[in-house]
């Protein structure tokens, strides 16, 4: 018999989620909550797994058989909608990041262990095969010593920016602009790739609006859409990382990323058909990688799959940890308080 599971939300990405829970061997029914009903309506035509729609979240809670809920909503609902589904009983997957504050974080995980449930986070990229070989050839050494991690990401987002109906670039709802929403798949995707040499240690960082207004003006209400920072460990071993968000128009090679060692230099892809390619003085070697999803929405299902597969058989996860998640959104918060004080943030 299979589970029943609550997603929350109706917005583009929570059909990631229904198509995720559709490909479970666990789940066997799906309630859709959310105000947008007819969002929800449409939703349950496309996606056969949705017996139920509804208008309310309390009633999700209120329903004994709902094992599993799944959050899809602008972050500053994260927190208070997580411990609710905590509290009555549901295990939680939640997408990132969790909270806006560490304190509302420490609450989830507080309430997730007096419930005696799992509450996890969203964090897809680790699910992307490029990424663990990447963690390999960091643990094993073909590199040498791995001293600088170098990524950047720019993008034509100017429209979105200056869209005044949605949440995702509004601060109170959203707890920031670039860094909090694309940036924060970077720094816990770059937090593992070198998580077998430690843990961060301090920021330095600027961020800013650069051209979410035309003229240049600051709009207050509206988050980042530049930010630069510098991530350092202890000993000589730094993330550097730059993104832009309001281009006019994309160039043609939007990303740079490598690890640099003091034998190698892994040049990470760009694209999802890009190789991964490992520089030595003597001559370049072409790495292998595993077949699996790369894109968003690809890693995003298969990420999923795996946690309700987790949830349902009790194993621990392989590569995700709630602790990950909340080191990840330490690095985050760093990295605001450093660029609104102009000083080094210490971790």
């Amino acid at each position: 018999m299979g589970w029943h599971v609550a997603v929350l939300g109706t917005g583009g990405w929570s059909r990631v989620h229904l198509g995720a829970l559709a490909a479970s061997e666990h789940v066997a029914r799906v309630t859709l909550a959310g105000r947008n009903t007819q969002a929800a309506t449409e939703l349950r035509d496309q996606y056969p797994i949705v017996t139920e729609t509804r208008s309310d979240f309390a009633s999700v809670f209120d329903d004994a058989s709902v094992e599993l809920v799944h959050i899809c909503l602008p972050h500053h609902l994260h927190a208070e909608i997580a411990c609710a589904a905590l509290a009555s009983g549901k295990h939680v997957i939640c997408e990132k990041p969790a909270a806006i504050s560490l304190k509302e974080f420490d609450r989830i995980v507080e309430v997730a262990g007096n419930s005696n449930r799992r509450f996890l986070v969203v964090m897809n990229q680790l699910y992307n095969p490029i990424v663990r070989r990447v963690r390999q050839l960091v643990d094993n050494g073909s590199l040498g010593r791995p001293f600088l991690c170098v990524e950047t990401g720019f993008s034509h987002h100017a429209h979105f920016y200056r869209d005044p109906h949605t949440w995702r670039t509004r601060i109170k709802k959203s707890g920031g602009g670039v860094l909090i929403d694309g940036g924060f798949h970077m720094i816990y995707k770059q937090l593992y790739m070198l998580g077998g040499l430690g843990h961060p240690q301090w920021v330095t960082a600027d961020a800013a609006q650069l051209n979410v207004d035309p003229s240049g003006e600051t709009i207050p209400e509206i988050g980042e859409d530049y930010v630069s920072y510098t991530v350092g460990y202890e000993g000589p071993l730094r993330i550097v990382s730059s993104h832009a968000w309001t281009l006019a128009a994309d160039v043609k090679r939007p990303r740079r990323g490598f690890i640099a060692g003091s034998e190698a230099t892994l040049e990470l892809p760009i694209g999802a058909e890009d190789p991964l390619v490992l520089r030595r003085p003597a001559g370049d070697e072409l790495i292998e990688i595993e077949a699996g999803p790369r894109s968003g929405p690809d890693t995003t299902q298969a990420c999923l799959v795996d946690y309700i597969d987790a949830l349902v058989t009790g194993r621990d996860l392989e590569h995700t940890t709630p602790e990950a998640a909340r080191e990840t959104l330490a690095v985050v918060l760093a990295i605001y308080d450093s660029a609104s004080h102009q000083q080094r943030t210490t971790l």
